[in-house]
């Protein structure tokens, strides 16, 4: 039995590269238990920023400006509540992840089948073709004009390249092509030496990209939390404003000098 491995983030080894637990499914071995708490902690942050600017409007502010702190509070809650919903529904419906498998080496199998050595990653859709590193990875990082530069650029040679590229096809197909064909990636990224000391591996393409492929919900939850305080803090302006103007309203009456349409009469009996 060859080895299997699965790269991720949940490996916690420097290249993010393990060998699957055979005794379980391989999707298992992607472990997420650690959501629950990665959730609550990002629950957590939103909600304290928006705690921390109710609580200024609603009792700190109000010392300098006379106005609703009532209905302040009850804005403030609704943003806090909403947040809370949007992290819990993240949790409840979790973001659809396919479990995709990379071809490393290519061994012999029955009746002249290919029997494959794969990496396992997750992404949100898995690539339809094998050779899909290369490309995803130039166009992730930005296709640079290489070919003139002073080193050329990055190229990947290994025998994984050679199984990727026959692996649907007969053990006997791939002897042949591994005999006469030298199989390597280029990847438009220059090399800042002869040596392309910066060029990524397979596995540390396969981590960059699977990785970044996933919803960022820090990110997320960030936007979330600084346009709900945005929100807030209009709803405390036009009601500071609509405080102050009622406010200049009385006071215009109560200065209003006297004037006989507005004495009351009263009668003799």
């Amino acid at each position: 039995m060859f080895s299997q491995y699965f790269i991720s983030d949940k490996c916690v080894y420097s290249d993010h590269v393990c060998e699957v637990n055979y005794d379980i499914p391989i999707d298992e071995n992607f472990d997420n238990s650690y959501l629950l708490n990665y959730y609550l902690c990002i629950t957590l942050l939103s909600v304290l920023p928006l705690a921390f600017c109710t609580w200024c409007f609603t009792d700190v502010f109000t010392k300098f400006w006379a106005y609703d702190w009532k209905t302040s509070r009850d804005w403030g809650s609704c943003m806090i509540f909403f947040m809370i919903l949007y992290n819990l529904l993240i949790f409840i419906i979790p973001e659809k992840i396919e479990t995709c498998e990379f071809p490393i080496s290519c061994h012999e199998g029955l009746n002249d089948t290919i029997v494959s050595t794969n990496y396992y990653y997750q992404m949100k859709e898995c690539p339809k073709v094998n050779p899909w590193l290369a490309d995803y990875y130039s166009d992730y990082y930005g296709i640079q004009d290489c070919e003139n530069s002073e080193w050329g650029c990055c190229e990947i040679d290994t025998d994984s390249i050679i199984c990727s590229e026959f692996v649907d096809e007969t053990y006997s197909y791939y002897e042949y092509g591994k005999n006469y064909y030298h199989g390597y990636w280029k990847i438009q990224i220059n090399k800042i030496d002869e040596n392309g000391s910066n060029c990524p591996s397979i596995e540390e393409m396969i981590y960059e990209l699977s990785n970044n492929d996933k919803n960022d919900y820090v990110l997320l939850s960030i936007l979330m939390t600084s346009f709900s305080i945005l929100i807030l803090i209009i709803i405390n302006i036009c009601l500071i404003c609509n405080s102050k103007k009622i406010y200049t309203q009385t006071e215009d009456i109560e200065t209003q000098p006297f004037s006989p349409k507005n004495r009351i009469l009263v009668g003799n009996a």
